[in-house]
């Protein structure tokens, strides 16, 4: 039905595998591929001790803010809403 509609013959998965070679950035993806989730989660325990350590150090960003001439309670919320 396929050929008579005008489209080509279906070939065996080899001869369209061979047809298509993997190129640089498919090997680099495939290689790669594994690595994703400890990039995510590396990035995710940066994000969350950095947030922490705001909160831990909340006063001292808080006198940063209002030595820069920033209200205390917006000084406050920056710190508090940014970490």
């Amino acid at each position: 039905m396929w050929t008579n509609a005008g489209g080509a013959p279906c070939r065996a998965l080899a001869d369209t595998l061979a047809a298509m070679p993997a190129t640089v950035q498919d090997r680099w993806f495939a290689r790669l591929f594994l690595l994703f989730p400890l990039a995510i989660a590396t990035l995710s325990l940066f994000w969350l001790v950095s947030g922490l350590i705001g909160l831990w150090q909340a006063e001292i960003a808080m006198q940063v803010l209002t030595s820069r001439d920033i209200p205390a309670p917006l000084a406050s919320l920056s710190v508090y809403v940014g970490a």
